[in-house]
């Protein structure tokens, strides 16, 4: 045998690992509980309250009625999130740069909310839901841009885990409430209301940001602001096909979504207290999906340093899914649905902000630029209620609506392939 030869003393020790840098979990959790609370008031807005709202105005003209509300909503708002986002990018003030706009949104949005269920027409109820959509979107922009801001990038999959989890638990959460206040609106809009004015309220104290009155920043320019609401695909290519990916599955997603309830009625023959009890349970199966597939993958996409395989096959499981009512019009079949788009919802979100901060082109416009990748969830969603009501009026019903909705996504997943940036 023989000994190993000792080092030299002047030998410098081989170089330990860096250390991931730590995960900063009162945010993330605060996260999680922000936008847990957003995401239970779109839901039970959007899945019973909105749409047996506008049933009861006008029950012939539902389809079509639905669609000219949410749609005028989303136009709307198309562009609150990045003007919002890029005046958060330059505020001054003692709270920090994020936090006065989401108090103020927040504060906003509980007012117009208390006051939705007092709308006796189609016009009156479009314009409350507008201002609904857009004092919470005030709120929701600053909050999106908390993760780049304050959370490291080697951190970034587990936190949007954390961030997507809460959205579809929301979404849970939501359709759930909103199914036990079906016959008292008035008070889940009350409810819901303080919930989300309560948890903003609550991040701000627990996560307060540093002072920015002292921070530096270029003199104002509305040339400036306004030619910065523009991004170049030939200068940031892998910024428009993030953007152009989130279009189509949030397109595919919400055309279905915004005739769930209908679906359930007029595709699979459901009454209507029965599709209002069913909705609730199919998004308690989703949200067993969700968990399961976000806790999965979330932390997985961390370990591997990969993101794209990972957007891009949760795409098409969600494709599939869509194409299980169009063969399986039952109950059975709506929870087959339910599960894999559960399955492809869950790993999805989980990783989709994530994917999303790491294709930025400057780290001085966070706000803007996050709005702006938004812009690809308000401009589906505004268009989707739109496309939907032509689809089952005018080219064939909730069959060729499902298979739409499936092409849609399955396309997104080709959309996230070409960015080079992010593996």
């Amino acid at each position: 045998m023989v000994a190993d030869s000792p080092l030299p003393a002047d030998t410098p020790a081989p170089a330990a690992p860096p250390d991931r840098p730590p995960m900063p979990w009162r945010l993330v959790g605060s996260l999680f509980g922000a936008y847990l609370a957003l995401f239970i008031c779109y839901s039970a807005l959007t899945s019973v309250f909105l749409p047996n709202q506008v049933s009861d105005i006008d029950p012939d003209d539902k389809v079509a009625n639905l669609a000219v509300v949410t749609t005028l909503s989303s136009v709307a708002t198309l562009l609150v999130q990045p003007v919002v986002g890029a005046l958060s990018d330059r505020t001054h003030s003692r709270l920090g740069r994020r936090a006065p706009w989401m108090l103020l949104g927040a504060l906003l949005g509980a007012v117009f909310l208390a006051v939705l269920p007092l709308a006796t027409s189609v016009g009156v109820l479009a314009v409350l839901w507008v201002l609904v959509q857009a004092t919470l979107n005030i709120a929701q922009s600053p909050l999106t841009a908390v993760l780049p801001d304050r959370v490291p990038v080697e951190r970034r999959g587990v936190a949007s885990t954390f961030v997507g989890v809460a959205t579809m638990v929301g979404t849970t959460v939501g359709a759930v409430i909103a199914a036990g206040f079906a016959h008292r609106a008035g008070l889940g809009h009350v409810t819901v209301a303080a919930f989300v004015l309560f948890v903003v309220v609550l991040f701000v104290v627990l996560n307060p940001e540093p002072d920015s009155r002292g921070a530096a920043r270029a003199p104002w320019s509305w040339r400036a602001f306004a030619r910065g609401m523009w991004v170049s695909p030939r200068q940031h290519p892998d910024f428009a096909w993030a953007f152009g990916a989130r279009v189509l599955l949030t397109l595919g997603f919400w055309t279905l979504q915004a005739f769930q309830l209908y679906l359930l009625r007029d595709h699979v023959g459901m009454g209507d207290d029965a599709s209002n009890a069913f909705v609730a349970k199919l998004s308690v199966v989703m949200l067993v999906a969700v968990v399961v597939s976000a806790a999965v993958t979330g932390p997985w996409s961390d370990r591997v340093r990969r993101r794209k395989p990972f957007v891009a096959a949760c795409s098409l499981l969600m494709a599939l899914a869509m194409v299980v009512p169009l063969v399986a019009p039952t109950e059975s079949g709506m929870y087959v649905y339910a599960a894999l788009l559960g399955l492809g919802f869950g790993g999805y979100q989980s990783l989709d902000l994530a994917l999303m901060t790491e294709v930025l082109p400057s780290r001085d416009s966070v706000g803007k630029d996050l709005g702006l990748l938004n812009v690809a969830t308000n401009l589906p969603q505004a268009a989707a209620p739109a496309l939907g009501g032509l689809v089952i009026n005018q080219m064939g019903g909730y069959p060729v609506l499902l298979g739409c909705a499936a092409t849609v996504a399955a396309l997104s997943a080709l959309a996230v392939l070409p960015i080079r940036s992010v593996r």
